[in-house]
């Protein structure tokens, strides 16, 4: 059967996009969490999950353009996790979208400190 025969219109949601993407972030070693906005609380106040937080999502034609936001753990090179983010996040969205990814941009919001364990 041919994959590229298409019967309609496929459209995705920017959210389903921005939940690929932090999905894909937060797959990597070093992140500790995406970084909402007033927004994104203001979702989760009311018992919503809100998988999307700390992105937004640019469609212009086929092609996508993303921001996330995040929090990385202390200790790590953060141009170094910042490529491997954009990397997956790239992947991710292409594989699954079929969209071509323009860019990935990051912005580290916060570092998050581990708390040391009282004796």
């Amino acid at each position: 059967m041919d994959e590229e025969k298409s019967f309609g219109n496929i459209q995705i949601d920017d959210e389903v996009i921005a939940n690929i993407a932090a999905t894909a972030a937060t797959e990597i070693d070093g992140v500790y969490s995406m970084c909402g906005n007033v927004k994104d609380g203001i979702i989760e106040f009311f018992g919503k999950k809100d998988y999307g937080k700390g992105v937004s999502v640019k469609i212009e034609g086929n092609v996508v353009s993303v921001t996330l936001s995040l929090v990385v753990n202390y200790g790590i090179s953060i141009p170094k996790i910042a490529f491997l983010i954009q990397s997956n996040v790239k992947k991710r969205i292409e594989e699954m979208t079929g969209l071509q990814v323009k860019e990935v941009n990051i912005n580290v919001k916060w570092v998050h400190f581990e708390e040391k364990e009282k004796k």
